[in-house]
């Protein structure tokens, strides 16, 4: 994907008005810059001096207005670079299903939104196949998609023709729960004496992958014995958050992605480390049993567990409201704040983390940087620009 660069700037200096004071140039003008296709670059925009009629640097760029779709643009001193800033907060909660196109060795484009949270994975081929997120840089298997946290690229394992991915996630948020900065990538970890301990307490695990084997671990509940591929939250009120892990990964590497619990305001957001729930026909409408109004986000990435009635474990991945339900599949309708399962043998009980969120209680923060996902549109804007 091509960024936007020098190259992409227009400067027309405004007839007659430039002036030259010692060895200051003044230059005001008309400067264009953005094409909609183009994506903003990490850390912003470089421009060159002779771009705007100067010999050897820019003292400064003062932009005297907001660009298209109310981007703020600013130079900074520090970095030399032009960078671009909404003034608006155009973040949703959730998006749901967004469909990107995949390469044939199973690389996307890259979502309309920094991922901070990625509950559902799902490609459109004929069975509908299911995807646990792990480690970007580790080479994914059949089912499984390595995500790139930074920018929104997916890489889909047992991927051989193009296609589409419909990917159900939070983006990260400005401030608060959902803020890059609450968000803890790959922490690497050893596994001892059956367990590792985060560096912080969660409160949404995504995933815990064992760097040593290049294998992923799936979750079981907290109150069912660890096997040899599994692992569970052991959760403690001293503040800090267990994985139980089988004595098999002792030694090991372990990378573990997940949600820090100080980003939560549990005063405002209900959570419940260990929800025990109980299914009516293998579903739970959340609205319908507890009648909270805001959103039930299942806490263990893209996966539900729990059991059936002759106590078999059951750890089944999530897709979204599209899905049609199957053994190994459970469906995700958050429009409607229920769960689905269509187990061989009928799951009657859930056991999972859960995070109680209202959409309309995010923050509402008065700007952010463009992201490396987005492409701004052209927009014209008066500048002053000083330099020699």
């Amino acid at each position: 994907m091509a960024n936007l660069g020098n190259s992409d700037i227009t400067f027309v200096p405004t007839a007659g008005r430039t002036r030259i004071i010692g060895r200051l140039r003044y230059v005001p003008g008309r400067m264009s810059l953005g094409n909609g296709s183009k994506f903003y670059p990490s850390g912003g925009i470089t421009p060159l001096p002779s771009k705007f009629g100067m010999y050897s640097h820019i003292d400064s760029i003062a932009i005297q207005g907001p660009g298209s779709r109310g981007i703020l643009w600013e130079y900074s001193r520090n970095s030399d670079k032009l960078k671009g800033y909404v003034s608006t907060k155009d973040t949703p909660f959730l998006v749901v299903e967004e469909v990107q196109s995949f390469t044939a060795a199973g690389v996307t484009d890259p979502l309309s939104y920094i991922p901070a949270y990625i509950v559902a994975i799902q490609d459109n081929g004929a069975t509908g196949e299911l995807y646990d997120v792990i480690p970007v840089g580790k080479t994914p298997l059949a089912n499984e998609a390595a995500v790139n946290f930074a920018t929104g690229v997916l890489t889909l394992g047992g991927i051989t023709v193009v296609g589409t991915v419909k990917v159900t996630y939070i983006p990260a948020d400005d401030s608060g729960l959902w803020d890059s900065g609450n968000q803890v990538i790959d922490e690497s970890l050893t596994a001892a004496s059956s367990k590792v301990i985060l560096n912080n307490k969660a409160c949404a695990i995504q995933n815990v992958y064992n760097s040593t084997d290049g294998v992923i671990r799936t979750p079981v509940g907290d109150d069912q014995a660890v096997g040899a591929s599994s692992w569970k939250v052991v959760d403690s009120a001293q503040g800090i958050t267990e994985i139980a892990l089988n004595g098999g990964d002792n030694g090991d590497t372990i990378l573990v992605t997940y949600i820090k619990m100080s980003g939560l305001d549990v005063t405002v957001f209900p959570y419940v480390p260990s929800a025990a729930i109980t299914l009516s026909a293998e579903a739970i409408n959340f609205l319908g049993t507890t009648g909270y109004k805001g959103i039930a986000i299942p806490g263990l990435g893209t996966r539900v567990v729990g059991l059936d009635g002759v106590s078999g474990i059951h750890s089944i991945k999530l897709g979204g409201p599209s899905l049609t339900v199957a053994n190994g599949k459970a469906r995700w309708d958050p429009q409607l704040n229920k769960i689905t399962a269509a187990e061989t043998t009928d799951v009657t009980t859930f056991r999972i983390p859960l995070l109680l969120q209202d959409p309309d209680f995010r923050s509402m923060a008065s700007s952010r940087e463009l992201r490396v996902t987005e492409a701004p549109s052209l927009s014209a804007v008066d500048v002053i620009v000083t330099g020699w």
